[in-house]
Formats: structure tokens, C-alpha cells, sequence
């Protein structure tokens, strides 16, 4: 389902998730418990303190390792997933101000054109996450554009 309203003014974007890391980096720190551990199991020859903890150590590292660059790989693929729903336009957009804005420490919810919005920074996954003592311009009376999939905010636009 598709929601416009009118648009009025010029607007500027504040995010775009086209712009956003989506945890790359995270996945690659994967790699190197990966890396560790098979320098750990190649060197267990020579070192006895290697030999004497057993095949467990190593091998956990590059099973622990691995998990967590394919949990992250599937995060990095969402994200891109997200990012050509935007660019080819498939998702929801709402136009409206912003209403009954509430932050708490762990969140801030919103309602635009009576849609409600929930923003974490604590939350996995792509999208908008920043909080007002973040540095957020978000508050109520403000006029936005959202452009969202499900409970994710690709694209924030703010009335000029």
C-alpha cells in the first residue's frame, strides 16, 4: 500500500539508508576470529602451549567465526535488499507532521499521518536509529516525508 500526501515545499534529506554502513565492518571483524584460529591450528605443532589445550580452542574461534560473518552477512544482505526497494521506489511514503513525539532512554515513538513509528538505536538492522540526544532533529510539529518498509525508516525528508 502506497500512502502520499500532499507535498508542500521543498524538503532535505537527514538519512537515507542508501548512506547508511549497514555493518559491514561488523561482518569483517568476523573474519578474524576465523583468521586467528586457523594461525592457531597451523602453529599447534610447533607450540606445546597449543598442543596442550587441545583442538577445542582453535576450531571454536573458526566456528564462532563463521557464525557471526554469515549472521552479519544476512544483515548486510537485508540492508542491500532495503536500499533497492528505495531506489526502485517499492516502498511506503507518508507525508504529515509529526506527532505526540515520546523518548525515553531506550526509544522514541512518533505518529505521522497517524501511522506510528518507533526509532531504537539499540535495535539490529538497517534503518533510521538516532534519538534526539543523538542529535535527531525529530520533535513534534515537524513536517517529514518518511519513505518505510514494515517498521524500518529507509529515508527521512524534512520540510525546508
Amino acid at each position: 500500500m502506497r500512502t502520499e500526501h500532499i507535498r508542500l515545499g521543498m524538503y532535505k534529506v537527514i538519512y537515507s539508508v542508501t548512506t547508511d554502513s549497514c555493518g559491514r565492518t561488523f561482518a569483517l571483524l568476523g573474519l578474524l576470529p576465523v583468521a586467528v584460529g586457523v594461525i592457531l591450528l597451523s602453529l599447534r605443532r610447533r607450540w606445546s602451549l597449543l598442543r596442550r589445550r587441545g583442538l577445542w580452542y582453535p576450531v571454536s574461534m573458526i566456528v564462532g567465526g563463521c557464525i557471526w560473518s554469515i549472521a552479519a552477512g544476512l544483515f548486510v544482505l537485508r540492508c542491500h535488499g532495503l536500499r533497492m526497494d528505495l531506489a526502485a521506489a517499492r516502498t511506503d511514503v507518508i507525508d504529515g507532521v509529526i506527532e505526540r513525539y515520546a523518548e525515553n532512554s531506550r526509544e522514541a515513538v512518533f505518529y505521522v499521518g497517524g501511522h506510528s513509528f518507533a526509532v531504537a538505536p539499540y535495535r539490529i538492522g538497517p534503518g533510521y536509529k538516532l534519538l534526539r540526544r543523538g542529535g535527531s532533529p525529530l520533535k513534534d510539529g515537524l513536517r517529514v516525508r518518511l519513505h518505510y518498509k514494515g517498521d524500518d525508516i529507509l529515508m527521512i525528508e524534512i520540510q525546508q
